[in-house]
C-alpha cells in the first residue's frame, strides 16, 4: 500500500511541476514531464547521502519564498467582512483531508529514521517539523486562495511579484521531494522481496509516475487522498495499539489474519462514515475501533498465554 501511494505521490508532484512549467514556458506538456521525471531519476543516481549541501540551499531557499509570500498576505489581509465561504465543503471534510497527508507519511519518515543512531531524537524533531511547517503552508494556502488571486501556485507567485527566481526553486523542490517518494518506494520493495533493489524499484517507480502523469489529469485529487486516509487510518491504529499498549509484536500468523481482518472492517467503517455525512467524520471512528479492537485482543491473548503457562507442569 505504501508503494502505491508513493507511486500515486510521484506522479502527482511531477504533474503539478509540469503545470507549473507549461505556464512559464509553454511547451508541450509530455516534454516537461518527462524533464522532471528525469531530474528525479538523476537525483536518485547522485544517491541519498550525497544531496546534503543541495537539499539544504533549497530548504533555504523555499524558507526565504514562504517568508516573502506570508508577508505579501498579511499586508494584503482584509477585514473579516469581506470573507465569504461558498460552503463548497464542510470543515470535517477539510479535516479528513488534513489528516490524511501525515498518516500517509508516516511510513515514507520511518525510512528515513529507522537507521538513526538517536531513534527517539529522530523522531520527534520529525514530528515536529511536520507540525509547523504544515501549520505554516496550510495557513499561507487558504490565505493566498482566498486573497491571492487564485489556488494556483504561479498565480499566486506571480501576484507576489515572483517570477522565474521562485519557479525555480519550485522545480528544485518538486525534484528533491519527489526523490524522497520514489526512494521510500525502493525501500518498502525490500520489505517484501529482499534482494529487491531499492534504487532500482525507485527508478522504476518514478518512470512509471512519469508515465501516469502525461496520461491521467491530476487537477482533482480528493478522492486519492480519501483512499490512503482509510487504508492508512487504521493501520497506523493498530500498530500504535500493538506498539504502546499491547508492547509485543505480532509474529503468529493467527495474529496477522485477526489484524488483517480489524484493518479491513476498519476500511469499511471508514468509507461508510465517509458517505454518511457524519458529523464526526470517518478517520476518528476508523482510528478508534481498530484501536481499541487491536487493544483489547492483545490483552486477551496475553491473558490467554498467561493462563496457559500456569497450568503447564
Amino acid at each position: 500500500l505504501n508503494m502505491v501511494q508513493l507511486i500515486g505521490w510521484t506522479s502527482i508532484m511531477i504533474y503539478d511541476a509540469m503545470l507549473a512549467l507549461q505556464e512559464l514556458a509553454p511547451l508541450s506538456p509530455m516534454i516537461w514531464t518527462i524533464a522532471i521525471g528525469a531530474l528525479v531519476i538523476l537525483w536518485l543516481f547522485i544517491g541519498l547521502h550525497n544531496t546534503g549541501y543541495v537539499q539544504a540551499i533549497v530548504s533555504l531557499l523555499l524558507l526565504s519564498l514562504t517568508f516573502y509570500m506570508g508577508m505579501h498576505m498579511i499586508a494584503q489581509w482584509p477585514s473579516e467582512s469581506n470573507l465569504v465561504s461558498d460552503g463548497s465543503m464542510s470543515f470535517i471534510a477539510a479535516l479528513e483531508l488534513s489528516i490524511a497527508m501525515p498518516l500517509s507519511w508516516l511510513p515514507l519518515i520511518s525510512d528515513y529514521t529507522r537507521e538513526s543512531k538517536h531513534p527517539f531524537t529522530a523522531s520527534l524533531t520529525s514530528a515536529t517539523i511536520y507540525t509547523v511547517t504544515s501549520i505554516v503552508m496550510y495557513t499561507l494556502g487558504l490565505s493566498a486562495a482566498i486573497f491571492g488571486g487564485g489556488d494556483s501556485i504561479i498565480t499566486i507567485m506571480m501576484n507576489a511579484g515572483l517570477g522565474l527566481a521562485g519557479l525555480l526553486v519550485i522545480i528544485f523542490s518538486t525534484v528533491t521531494t519527489t526523490f524522497m517518494d520514489a526512494y521510500s518506494a525502493g525501500v518498502s520493495s525490500t520489505t517484501i522481496y529482499n534482494s529487491a533493489s531499492s534504487k532500482g524499484i525507485a527508478v522504476i517507480v518514478t518512470i512509471v509516475g512519469t508515465i501516469a502523469a502525461i496520461l491521467y489529469p491530476m487537477d482533482d485529487i480528493t478522492d486519492f487522498l480519501y483512499l490512503i486516509g482509510s487504508v492508512f487510518t487504521p493501520m497506523i491504529a493498530i500498530l500504535l495499539a500493538d506498539y504502546f499498549m499491547n508492547r509485543q509484536q505480532v509474529q503468529t500468523l493467527s495474529a496477522f489474519l485477526v489484524r488483517g481482518t480489524i484493518w479491513a472492517v476498519s476500511v469499511g467503517l471508514y468509507h461508510y462514515m465517509l458517505h454518511s455525512e457524519s458529523t464526526v467524520g470517518a478517520t476518528l471512528p476508523a482510528f478508534t475501533m481498530a484501536f481499541i479492537i487491536t487493544t483489547i485482543i492483545g490483552f486477551v491473548s496475553k491473558a490467554v498465554k498467561v493462563s496457559t503457562e500456569v497450568k503447564q507442569p
